[in-house]
């Protein structure tokens, strides 16, 4: 049963006893506002957290108190993955709360060890820009924009290191490993219900990293967990990590998969001339013209289909002046 509350918060009551609070909290990327979820059970828990801000904090802070609650009510917070959208304003939550923090072992360092691995990341991010053929100066403005996204993060404590399999809290979530988005990508099961994050949306399609950038991310892996999903033949409800929930999980997943399969073959017909990745990303048609803080997104999509295209064989790839280019066999 589904009943809207004050304060934009939705409530679920369930069939097994559970009362579900989805709380949107606004975000400052294009994805817009993230969903929170807390779940009652014998203690209160916390499926991911927003982004680090004044403004997020107060709205998550002012949901809490509509439901007569405060973080210190708080007993477990499970993060769905390392992005500063979904664990930002942990650190500021556990300055009221003593609740217990479970994140996946592979993006546990993203939490706890959020501004080095950040760095890390944008340096590796601004080498795979240069050789995918995109200018200096704009590497500069989109790593400078990148950054910026640092802001919205805080290092905090991970008591849990989570993997496939783990039965959580009181409740009995179970852990679903679905890496590709982020190499510690988590999906949670309880009953009939699934939290997706930000692996299944209603009507976006997740960005998988390039394996290039992290070993379990890239496209090849964000398939085998769409498949992996694909073999729950019990769930009612998707709560994903934004937008509104997913009501046939089996139709989103084959339409994700259908989409990733009809992106893969455009770019294979625009690699019939030798193309770099970022004129493959300006060219195929596949994104909208004049993309600014997106293009390092759409790069690192089409490089993440360019990975699998190349473990299958059908295009070789070469390098020429630091840049690399792709063409099809």
């Amino acid at each position: 049963m589904k009943s809207r509350l004050n304060n934009n918060i939705t409530k679920y009551q369930t069939k097994a006893g559970y009362n579900i609070y989805k709380l949107p909290i606004s975000t400052p990327f294009p994805v817009g506002k993230v969903n929170t979820y807390l779940i009652e059970g014998d203690g209160l828990t916390l499926i991911d957290t927003g982004p680090y801000s004044e403004k997020s904090f107060g709205q998550l802070l002012s949901k809490l108190q509509t439901l007569n609650l405060n973080p210190s009510d708080l007993s477990n917070i499970i993060i769905t993955h390392g992005h500063m959208d979904h664990c930002g304003l942990l650190r500021l939550i556990l300055e009221g709360s003593k609740a217990k923090v479970f994140v996946h072992k592979l993006d546990a360092d993203k939490v706890s060890h959020f501004l080095q691995g950040y760095k890390q990341e944008t340096k590796a991010l601004s080498s795979l820009l240069l050789s995918s053929g995109l200018d200096k100066d704009k590497i500069d403005i989109l790593a400078k924009a990148y950054e910026y996204g640092a802001t919205f993060g805080q290092e905090a404590k991970v008591d849990y290191k989570v993997e496939e399999g783990d039965i959580l809290t009181d409740l009995k979530l179970r852990v679903i490993h679905t890496p590709g988005h982020s190499d510690g990508s988590i999906c949670l099961k309880l009953n009939n219900y699934l939290f997706s994050g930000d692996n299944v949306l209603e009507n976006i399609t997740p960005n998988p990293f390039a394996k290039t950038l992290s070993p379990y991310s890239g496209l090849k892996n964000f398939l085998n967990s769409m498949d992996k999903l694909l073999n729950l033949k019990d769930v009612k409800l998707t709560f994903p990590g934004h937008g509104k929930e997913v009501l046939n999980l089996r139709e989103r997943i084959e339409e994700v998969i259908e989409h990733h399969n009809q992106r893969k073959e455009i770019i294979l017909k625009t690699c019939q001339k030798g193309r770099s990745a970022y004129e493959i990303a300006t060219s195929s048609g596949i994104f909208r013209k004049n993309l600014r803080q997106e293009l390092f997104l759409a790069i690192i999509e089409v490089i993440s289909h360019l990975e699998v295209l190349l473990e299958e064989r059908r295009v070789k790839s070469s390098k020429k002046g630091g840049i690399v280019f792709y063409q099809a066999v």
